[in-house]
């Protein structure tokens, strides 16, 4: 058990498309909260969990985009609560086929 504890202290996060947001005040309208992330780039899904958990999910188009903004929000204090940014891990099921998940197509047309 000692190893798992070294692995959990070296853990780094893998930049993903979606980003878990929590400590969020629970009197956080979504709207504030998503011009937040919105400022960054567009955002493809917000799955509002604020008024029951304090927390939500931002799905981003461009991994690139949940970079920045993890990195610009994380930390930031609304309504007196510093909220915190993760990436958000793969479901369990997921992890079997690596190759399959965070993956997008471009279609060009000529």
């Amino acid at each position: 058990n000692d190893n798992n504890n070294n692995n959990a202290e070296n853990f780094v996060e893998k930049p993903r498309r979606t980003l878990f947001v929590r400590n969020v005040n629970y009197g956080i309208p979504e709207s504030t909260l998503k011009k937040l992330f919105e400022d960054v780039g567009p955002i493809k899904r917000f799955f509002n969990l604020i008024e029951k958990r304090g927390m939500a999910f931002i799905t981003y188009y461009d991994v690139r985009h949940a970079e920045q903004a993890k990195k610009k929000v994380q930390n930031h204090i609304l309504n007196d609560r510093q909220i915190d940014v993760h990436y958000s891990l793969p479901k369990e099921d997921s992890l079997e086929f690596p190759e399959e998940t965070n993956n997008a197509t471009i279609y060009v047309k000529s």
